[in-house]
């Protein structure tokens, strides 16, 4: 009896830490969503930034002010972008100065939501291994 008593508690102590992994797993899922935006962000701004070098100043286009709606407005000079550096701070850079720190920013994106990737995998293997011990109680 007291053999069983011990196996119960290690079936209750297993069914909690696969809860922990599977919150965790959820956590890592919203973060690589967020991730994933951040990635799309920098892709749009430098896919932007590109197509800036090919207009004139004084020259009217379509500016995208979110949920898919635009505004015409006069690019007056599109040789210095102004971009967020983070905690309220703003900078002026030029297109390829600015280019280059969005490609950095995409890139260390890109090397989180890999080890999160992988974070995830490691998890997932965790949770098979728990469950299968808890199927063995059954």
């Amino acid at each position: 009896m007291a053999g069983k008593k011990i196996s119960e508690e290690e079936i209750r102590e297993t069914v909690a830490l696969l809860q922990q992994y599977q919150n965790r797993a959820e956590a890592y899922r919203q973060q690589l969503a967020l991730i994933e935006l951040s990635i799309g962000d920098c892709e749009s701004a430098i896919n932007a930034l590109d197509q800036l070098e090919k207009v004139k100043a004084d020259k009217t286009a379509l500016v995208p002010i979110g949920a898919g709606a635009y505004v015409h407005a006069t690019i007056s000079q599109v040789d210095k972008i102004l971009m967020n550096l983070g905690a309220g701070v703003s900078a002026e850079k030029d297109s390829s100065a600015a280019k280059e720190t969005l490609t950095k920013r995409k890139d260390e994106f890109t090397k989180i939501h890999g080890r999160l990737i992988e974070d995830l995998r490691g998890m997932h293997n965790e949770m098979q291994k728990l469950q299968l011990k808890i199927a063995q109680y059954r």
